[in-house]
C-alpha cells in the first residue's frame, strides 16, 4: 500500500496534536505503478519527520550498508534532531570510507540500471496480480508484496504452501495485519511469478 496524500495529512495532524515525530521509510519509493510521484509525509504540516532512504532497494545493494536520512519540521526541533544524531553517529555509526566515497559514482551510474531495475519489477508485479485473477484482494501501488485476505487459518495455510509447492509466503501476522491473510513478494522470475501465485490462488479459493 502507498499512503496518499489525505491519509498523510491526517497522519501530520495526529502528530502535531500529540507531539510525535514520524518515521517514514521510503526505501521502497522508486517502485510505484500507476502513481506519477510518491506521497512523502515530510510534505505535510507535521512537527518532526524523520525519512529515511538507502541503497538496499533502489539499486539493490544491501551489502554496501549505505542509507541516509532527511529531519524536517519546525525548526528548533530539527536543530535538536540533527545534534543527538550526530553524537550517535560519531559514537556508535560510523560508515564505511570506502563505501561513502563510492555513492557520488553508485547516483551517477546507476541511472540505466534503476530504469532497467523498475521495469523489471513491474513485470513481476503484472505478472503476480494476473496469476491471483479471480480473488479479491488490493493490488499494490508500490513496493515489492502483495498482502492476500484468507478465510482459513493463516499459519496453517502457510505452511501447507510451503510443504506442498515449495512456496514460502508469511502469515500475516508476522506484519500485524489482521485477521487472517498472507505476505508474499513477488520478486522472481516474472514467467515463475505467475505459475507460482496462480498456485497460492487454488489454495485459497
Amino acid at each position: 500500500m502507498v499512503a496518499d496524500e489525505e491519509q498523510l495529512r491526517g497522519l501530520a495532524d495526529i502528530a502535531a496534536r500529540h507531539a510525535l515525530p514520524i518515521i517514514s521509510d521510503e526505501v521502497f519509493c522508486e517502485f510505484l505503478f500507476g502513481l506519477e510521484s510518491f506521497p512523502r509525509v515530510a510534505a505535510t504540516a507535521a512537527p518532526l519527520v524523520f525519512t529515511l532512504n538507502g541503497f538496499s532497494k533502489m539499486f539493490g545493494l544491501p551489502g554496501m550498508k549505505i542509507g541516509w536520512m532527511a529531519i524536517s519540521g519546525e525548526e528548533s526541533l530539527v536543530k535538536k534532531s540533527v545534534a543527538a544524531l550526530d553524537l550517535i553517529s560519531d559514537t556508535f555509526l560510523p560508515v564505511n570510507e570506502i563505501a561513502q566515497f563510492a555513492v557520488p559514482q553508485i547516483f551517477a551510474q546507476g541511472g540505466p540500471f534503476l530504469s532497467a531495475y523498475r521495469n523489471w519489477i513491474l513485470k513481476c508485479r503484472t505478472a503476480a496480480v494476473d496469476g491471483l485473477q479471480g480473488l479479491s484482494f488490493v493490488p499494490p501501488r508500490g513496493g515489492f508484496y502483495i498482502t492476500l485476505r484468507v478465510d482459513r487459518d493463516e499459519e496453517q495455510l502457510a505452511a501447507d504452501l510451503l510443504e506442498r509447492d515449495r512456496i514460502l509466503v508469511h502469515p500475516g501476522y508476522f506484519y500485524d495485519i489482521m485477521p487472517d491473510h498472507l505476505v508474499m513478494t513477488f520478486i522472481e522470475e516474472p514467467h515463475m511469478v505467475h505459475e507460482h501465485f496462480e498456485r497460492i490462488g487454488r489454495h485459497v479459493r
